[in-house]
């Protein structure tokens, strides 16, 4: 159970701390919110920049609470050593100074209900402005709202994470998942600000353990995850295949005479010049799945990116493979979306206009599907057909007559 904030600086190796991604997150927790507290008298600070001047314990160093405190003065303008004297006391050792007046004030990330007495203590609100701020331009920060002074006011907040080794036992994992899903109405009624599980994958700001997903897909909280890869090698072959039959298809001979397939392996060329009929419109069609294929993986792996550096809801996090091919077409066919699935990172936005741009509407030219049987016929050169060479000669043949044809020909 650790705070997300402290998870994402190890995972991408932030703020001093060494780069480790041997875990993932099995679900989001409660929020913890970062909390500015001074004493309940008249000549205490009651905003924020009125701590310049002033001794503020940060947290003991190394804590959640350490590098949020940080955070907030830095973007408040307040410059350790410089605008405020920092201490770094344990939060009861701190709550003992704040009272006893050997420190101005303190912070804490801790969740909503944390005890204190009004009588000697009191939050301090945070500027609107530091919590629009952090909560936009950092992954792991969320803005919400805490009562202060019996109002609501802005608040700034992390949120706590159930997380597990990568090679934990992936059984017990999914017990785990299994079990807080089963009890997630109980726990929301005691825990204010748990998230649905329909919106685990949406929020999630680092890699989900499988068997966590696997536990919401089990619950028909999530899709299950799109096997791009495998439809990717299947559309291949048949791409392939396709091309491998109208290479070697050889039908008919130069005079146009169907040939008869002998031997003991005549069944394969009787299958590739079956396959080879089919091929022009099977390759159109490989080549349109594949380009969507790899357009639906690119931007699905660009906007989950974007999603986690700005901690934005992703909603191409829980697409399946059918919804996806769906809002390709009809997002680059009228800009249009039912479920909020709007590009937002630059390498989706040029992805969809490069797509709309070249036409992605179909994999078939209209002249071509309008006269399906010609260019077909034309490629194999059936006979009695004057737009191919073979028919042209065979035409020839028959206005000459038999006797005129050479006897190396018949």
């Amino acid at each position: 159970l650790a705070q997300n904030d402290l998870a994402y600086h190890h995972f991408y190796g932030n703020h001093g701390f060494p780069r480790w991604r041997e875990f993932s997150a099995v679900a989001p927790l409660f929020p913890e919110y970062v909390q500015v507290f001074v004493r309940n008298a008249a000549e205490a600070p009651t905003l924020l920049g009125d701590l310049r001047g002033l001794s503020v314990n940060l947290g003991q160093t190394g804590s959640g609470s350490y590098y949020n405190a940080r955070e907030v003065m830095d973007v408040a303008g307040l410059r350790e050593g410089i605008d405020y004297r920092a201490r770094n006391l344990g939060l009861g050792e701190a709550f003992t100074a704040l009272e006893n007046g050997e420190i101005d004030a303190l912070f804490v990330t801790a969740a909503a209900n944390l005890e204190f007495d009004p009588q000697r203590v009191r939050r301090l609100a945070l500027p609107p402005m530091v919590v629009s701020e952090l909560s936009a331009g950092r992954p792991y920060y969320e803005s919400g709202f805490l009562q202060i002074n019996g109002a609501p006011a802005a608040a700034l907040a992390v949120r706590a994470y159930l997380f597990t080794r990568s090679d934990a036992p992936a059984g017990r994992v999914a017990q785990l998942s299994a079990a807080l899903i089963a009890n997630w109405d109980t726990l929301s009624s005691e825990f204010d600000g748990l998230l649905a599980p329909d919106q685990f994958l949406l929020r999630a700001s680092l890699p989900v353990h499988r068997s966590a997903r696997g536990s919401l897909v089990d619950a028909g909280h999530a899709n299950p995850q799109p096997q791009y890869w495998m439809w990717m090698l299947i559309w291949a072959a048949l791409l392939a295949i396709s091309f491998i039959a109208v290479t070697f298809e050889t039908t008919y001979d130069r005079t146009g005479v169907k040939r008869e397939r002998r031997g003991r392996f005549a069944f394969i060329q009787v299958a590739l010049d079956w396959w080879a009929r089919p091929s022009p419109w099977i390759i159109g069609l490989s080549l349109f799945a594949l380009l969507l294929l790899t357009a639906l993986l690119t931007l699905r792996s660009a906007e989950t990116a974007h999603a986690q550096a700005y901690q934005l809801d992703n909603p191409f996090a829980d697409l399946t493979l059918s919804e996806g091919f769906i809002w390709m077409l009809t997002f680059v066919a009228s800009g249009f979306t039912e479920n909020n699935a709007y590009p937002l990172s630059t390498i989706g936005r040029v992805l969809v206009a490069i797509l709309a741009f070249i036409g992605v509407g179909g994999p078939i030219d209209p002249e071509d599907a309008a006269r399906p049987g010609q260019r077909h016929q034309r490629r194999r050169g059936r006979p009695g057909d004057a737009g191919s060479r073979c028919g042209a000669r065979r035409a020839r043949h028959r206005r000459r007559g038999p006797e005129d044809i050479p006897r190396s020909a018949r």
